[in-house]
């Protein structure tokens, strides 16, 4: 089974991450297939839109698979794994078409640093928003959590971030993590009605909108890009790391 689907309909590119069973958590073939997809539809001229979502019912992405990084045996490999994760959430908020996220259940963590990187997002009732990675002993990528701070400011990052606190859909959109709301079954048509109303602007101006609106938050991200690696690759060789991401997966099964 593919890691990652991608199916259009008329000038529409749906990215479905398809790990159900993982709750769409990443490992590397994930992030080097979502690169891979973002990459073939920014050079196909018949899309010009794209919507990123996960499969099934509970999870749109919670965020790097937990089993991946209880692999690790050195330092350099979990460096190369944090710098794979900037990579994707970068070319999902350069690419140069409109970008929607639906986010149709759990965004944790870097999951909901990939929603963050699309230019918008719509949210199902029954979903959450979450960033846990204090509580494995871990940091986030600077990527995510400046699109984040972005998004809802510094105060509230620090609040969520440091206390790894849930926020449901209505809280998410008060704060300004998400653009809308909506029942489950009516989220992809909520989608469509944002889909419908910038497809309606040329594609030329689409782009160089979104790549104005980008450039002072994308030159932020990478002057301090190395902080994040460096940081995730040491947490990865202390004790800490390895006992609280066992028992979050033990806790989780």
């Amino acid at each position: 089974m593919k890691s990652t689907l991608i199916e259009q309909n008329g000038p529409i590119a749906t990215i479905t991450m398809n790990r159900p069973e993982k709750h769409n958590a990443f490992g590397l073939e994930t992030m080097s297939d979502l690169v891979d997809m973002f990459h073939g539809v920014e050079k196909d001229s018949s899309v010009r839109l794209v919507v990123l979502t996960g499969a099934g019912a509970k999870s749109f992405c919670t965020g790097a698979d937990l089993v991946d990084l209880l692999r690790f045996d050195t330092a350099e490999k979990a460096r190369r794994f944090a710098l794979k994760v900037d990579e994707m959430m970068d070319t999902v908020m350069s690419c140069p078409k409109p970008t929607i996220a639906a986010i149709n259940g759990f965004a944790l963590g870097g999951g909901f640093g990939l929603a963050a990187a699309c230019d918008l997002r719509v949210m199902s009732r029954q979903a959450k928003i979450g960033f846990p990675a204090v509580r494995i002993g871990a940091v986030l990528p600077v990527g995510c959590s400046f699109r984040v701070m972005a998004l809802m400011g510094l105060p509230k990052s620090k609040e969520l971030m440091l206390t790894a606190r849930m926020v449901g859909a209505e809280e998410a959109l008060q704060l300004g993590l998400v653009n809308a709301v909506a029942s489950p079954e009516k989220l992809m048509e909520k989608v469509r009605v944002y889909t419908e109303e910038i497809l309606q602007g040329g594609d030329q101006a689409l782009t160089m909108t979104k790549l104005i609106l980008n450039q002072k938050l994308r030159s932020e991200i990478q002057q301090y890009a190395a902080l994040s690696p460096d940081s995730f690759a040491y947490l990865s060789t202390t004790g800490d790391w390895k006992q609280r991401i066992e028992a979050f997966v033990n806790r989780k099964k």
